[in-house]
């Protein structure tokens, strides 16, 4: 652990930095989603990808603000603006009600340039 007292911020700010340049057009609540679906994708074996029931009930969003965030943070246009392409969307393969979620190349991409600058911190 470094001892420096900016360390941490310093890390926070470059890991803020990677999404804004990845898009400009993410709100606060795009990444807590996308940080949601790459928890949830990593803690067990989810291959068939992630809720989105599950995905608002980690983060207390209701199923349409989740749908509206997979929209931007997706390939999908939302406001005239294109998608960050970070995450991708289907239909349940075993509920076709039902949509789920998961990181493309490029989210693990980004999520793995967010772990390198956060772990920095630690010198």
């Amino acid at each position: 652990m470094t001892n420096d007292p900016n360390a941490l911020l310093t890390s926070y700010f470059r890991a803020n930095q990677i999404l804004i340049d990845t898009s400009r057009h993410l709100t606060a609540a795009n990444v807590d989603t996308f940080l949601t679906v790459a928890m949830l994708e990593s803690r067990e074996d989810m291959s068939e990808g992630v809720r989105l029931r599950a995905i608002g009930e980690a983060t207390g969003r209701s199923f349409t603000r989740v749908s509206h965030d997979m929209r931007s943070l997706g390939k999908g246009v939302r406001r005239g603006r294109p998608g960050a392409g970070l995450v991708e969307t289907e239909i349940a393969p075993d509920n076709m009600r039902e949509k789920v979620a998961r990181l493309t190349p490029k989210g693990r991409e980004v999520l793995g340039r967010l772990r390198e600058a956060l772990l920095a911190s630690d010198g």
